[in-house]
C-alpha cells in the first residue's frame, strides 16, 4: 500500500509540472509561424554544411 501512495505522488508531481509547463506556455503569448525551409538555409549558412 506504501508503495501505491508513493506511486501516487510521483504521478501527482509529474502532473504538477505538465500543468505548471502549460500555463507558462499559455502566458508566453502568441505563437508565430515556423518556417522549416528558411530554418535549414540559416543552420546550413552558419555551420557551413
Amino acid at each position: 500500500m506504501a508503495e501505491d501512495d508513493q506511486l501516487d505522488e510521483v504521478q501527482l508531481a509529474k502532473l504538477e509540472a505538465l500543468r505548471a509547463a502549460l500555463i507558462v506556455g499559455e502566458e508566453s503569448g502568441p505563437s508565430i509561424e515556423f518556417d522549416f525551409d528558411a530554418f535549414l538555409a540559416e543552420m546550413r549558412d552558419k555551420h557551413s554544411i
